[in-house]
């Protein structure tokens, strides 16, 4: 497996990735940045940092193609995504052992990533390449679109409906019945109480409010 990203997320994500769930170890867990201006060859000094596309290559074709988006960021998450399926990489699903998740009328994408002490209801649809971070409560029914970044501690209660590429901050509440538009971004502890158009910067409590259009995402 190789972790697309050796920074500050991937450090959390690691912890995910070396428990019992999983069967990872030095020779077949891998990190890549070609971002950062990293001198050690090791993340944690025991697992091999790849700087280069030719790298990750080799490891598709001799290792194994999967691989796994160790970043946040919506946009960012997609475009990790096409760039290593491009080169034949295998988009995987990171999910820790520590959550709890419905088992009735779920859809989970591939590619999606749950860390620790998510608690998401039934009926619930979560879409490819989407980012669900620690502590965060999805009520029954709703239904989060491809690619979106969940921070910590949201709570998105029953009947939503998020888009794609929508960035939730950190203590974000949506309330019930909800409608989110593509390419919305909602600033950290805002309320949700009404319906967002896509393309939108959005802040404050009840009655959150629009402050920003943003450009349309396009793919």
């Amino acid at each position: 497996m190789v972790v697309i990203g050796a920074g500050g997320f991937a450090k959390e994500l690691l912890q995910v990735l070396l428990s019992e769930k999983y069967d990872f170890n030095e020779e077949n867990l891998f990190f890549y940045d070609d971002v950062n201006m990293i001198t050690e060859k090791k993340f944690f000094g025991k697992y091999t940092i790849l700087t280069s596309l030719n790298q990750v290559k080799e490891i598709f074709k001799f290792n194994s193609p999967d691989f796994c988006l160790g970043v946040g960021m919506s946009k960012i998450r997609y475009a990790l995504y096409r760039k290593f399926e491009n080169i034949g990489g295998n988009l995987k699903s990171i999910i820790s052992q520590n959550t709890s998740i419905g088992i009735f009328g779920m859809d989970i994408g591939e590619g999606v990533t749950i860390m620790n002490e998510v608690i998401i209801a039934n009926a619930v649809k979560v879409g490819r390449g989407s980012m669900i971070n620690v502590n965060v409560m999805i009520g029954h029914d709703s239904v989060i679109g491809d690619f979106c970044d969940i921070s910590p501690g949201v709570i998105i209660t029953g009947h939503c409906q998020l888009g794609s590429y929508v960035e939730i901050g950190t203590g974000v509440i949506i309330l019930p019945g909800v409608k989110i538009g593509n390419n919305v971004d909602i600033s950290a502890g805002s309320v949700i109480s009404n319906d967002i158009p896509e393309n939108s910067k959005v802040v404050g409590t009840i009655p959150s409010r629009v402050i920003e259009k943003l450009p349309p995402f396009i793919e």
